[in-house]
């Protein structure tokens, strides 16, 4: 897959360990990687760059992951953007479910199912 034809994955984290190993990992598997720092930053980039999915973690300053999944799903221009929430705490994913998001994964996140999780939300 060229480059520029690769899809384009915003990552949204605000601990930089975690996005970079996200971002190393998808960028190795063939994927564009955009990172927003905290919850405002995500929408904004989100409404920007017009990524092919979103990866989300939930607790974040400024605006919390369910907060960024409502807004996403709120805006015309980037509701239909596929969402997969990460999340320390399985008793969130129902959270993240009810609030819009299309899949949780629960940290720690193996790479190779991410990558899988991802490509499946894409061929919807």
């Amino acid at each position: 897959m060229c480059a520029t034809t690769a899809p384009l994955v915003l990552i949204a984290d605000d601990d930089p360990d975690n996005r970079e190993m996200y971002a190393g990992y998808l960028s190795e598997n063939g994927f564009r990687v955009a990172e927003a720092h905290n919850g405002q930053e995500a929408v904004t980039l989100a409404k920007q760059l017009r990524p092919a999915i979103v990866v989300l973690d939930l607790h974040m300053p400024r605006l919390d992951g369910i907060a960024v999944v409502r807004k996403i799903r709120r805006d015309t221009t980037i509701r239909t953007t596929p969402i997969l929430v990460l999340t320390a705490h399985d008793m969130e994913e129902q959270d993240a479910i009810d609030a819009g998001a299309n899949e949780v994964c629960v940290k720690p996140c193996n790479p190779d199912a991410l990558v899988m999780r991802l490509q499946r939300l894409l061929k919807r």
